[in-house]
Formats: structure tokens, sequence, C-alpha cells
């Protein structure tokens, strides 16, 4: 399994794709999904979101 996490979004699904190819990766499944907003959270503070 592969994540890859893009601060330019889906901009760089195809330069991954190209670079797997060029590699004879195959690939089995590709998803792409925006941030939750732990993920953003997480992101700007560095802490996890807890519910109180």
């Amino acid at each position: 399994m592969l994540v890859a996490k893009s601060s330019r979004g889906n901009n760089n699904l195809v330069a991954l794709l190209d670079y797997l190819k060029s590699r004879n990766i195959s690939i089995g499944k590709i998803y792409s999904e925006p941030p939750t907003l732990n993920d953003v959270f997480l992101e700007i503070t560095g802490k996890e979101l807890r519910d109180n």
C-alpha cells in the first residue's frame, strides 16, 4: 500500500502515476479523497482534535 499526501491537491496525481509507470510499478487500486477537518486541524496545529 502506498499513501501519498500532497499540498497541491490532485495536481500531483498525474505526476505520481507517470513516475510509477516509468518504474514498471503496477497499480491495483487508486483513489483520491479530500482532507477531513481533523486532517486540516492537525496540519495547522500539530494536535489531534478531541471530543469534549
